[in-house]
């Protein structure tokens, strides 16, 4: 054990080279040299596209998907590396998310109105706290025991609306 420990880094870079000579033996690398030769510029086309098509779909945004538009080479559908069916399936979906966000965004500024009035109706309860004459709160409807219990629950209610 000691000498293993005194000889760690030896002992690493000793199965390291067995491995590459095991590696060299073979007819590995030159199968890879002769394949590469014949296929090498298609295979980097091919991932040139990949990464111009990657690049695209990253500056996808929600913010942006309404005018995002994929401008893919004719030459991955006419040579079936894409299906036409698949890029149809895609645009639906695509369509589909737009009209999601936008009804997201409709609901949210929905929302942010109706805290908004609420919020001003609140301001309206505090300012006139003194003037009222019921122990129910004119925003829900619940009935409280007196109006600085009605005051505490708007006021703590607004903080969880927000």
């Amino acid at each position: 054990m000691l000498y293993f420990c005194q000889n760690k880094v030896a002992f690493k870079q000793n199965n390291l080279n067995k491995f590459l000579r095991r590696l060299l033996q073979g007819d590995f690398i030159k199968q890879i040299v002769v394949y590469f030769q014949y296929k090498g510029s298609t295979i980097l086309s091919e991932y040139k596209q990949y990464l111009r098509i990657r690049t695209l779909f990253e500056q996808l945004r929600l913010e942006n998907i309404g005018t995002f538009t994929v401008n893919l080479p004719q030459n991955l559908i006419a040579d079936n590396v894409i299906d036409a069916n698949v890029l149809k399936v895609l645009e639906a979906e695509r369509v589909s998310l737009i009209s999601v966000y936008n009804a997201t965004t409709e609901l949210e500024n929905l929302k942010r109105e109706i805290v908004q009035r609420r919020e001003e109706l609140a301001i309206i309860v505090a300012h006139n706290q003194d003037k009222l004459q019921t122990e129910h709160c004119p925003l829900c409807g619940a009935r409280y025991d007196d109006c600085s219990e009605l005051v505490k629950h708007i006021e703590s209610y607004g903080t969880q609306l927000s």
